[in-house]
């Protein structure tokens, strides 16, 4: 079974934020090797829109350099995986994606925000602003 992987790209080449780039390189893996790769111009202004266009592509995952809070949940829902944190090459990403090696791709100082809707529990507290306000878990 053949699987869809975008990476947003510069002009490049060089992975980047979901949210801000213009041009997705799309590939698709079949049996372990890429079996066809497309550069797609990626213009859609609001999160909502890059979601679904993402998944018109039939993209499962996206590999990029970080992306929105509002987008990675966008896209959770819609079943597509987002591997954020990432930096180099897309072609060297996507074989290293390919081969189980995306670790030495990790910016050094990456913290992903939005990967509490994944695990479970993670959440925040806060104190409210006057007197009494008791803490709320949101």
């Amino acid at each position: 079974m053949n699987k869809k992987v975008a990476v947003p790209v510069n002009n490049s080449s060089q992975v980047v934020a979901l949210d801000f780039c213009t041009t997705l390189l799309v590939a698709e893996i079949g049996n372990g090797i890429v079996t066809q790769k497309n550069t797609v111009e990626f213009n859609e202004p609001f999160p909502s829109l890059r979601a679904n266009r993402l998944k018109d592509l039939q993209v499962g995952t996206v590999l990029c350099g970080a992306v929105s809070d509002a987008l990675s949940m966008m896209l959770w829902h819609c079943g597509i995986e987002v591997v954020p944190g990432l930096t180099g090459d897309a072609d060297r990403l996507i074989a290293a994606y390919i081969h189980g090696q995306l670790l030495r791709f990790h910016a050094p100082d990456f913290r992903p925000g939005f990967s509490r809707c994944r695990g479970g529990g993670n959440r925040r507290r806060y104190r409210g602003g006057r007197g009494g306000n008791p803490t709320r878990t949101i």
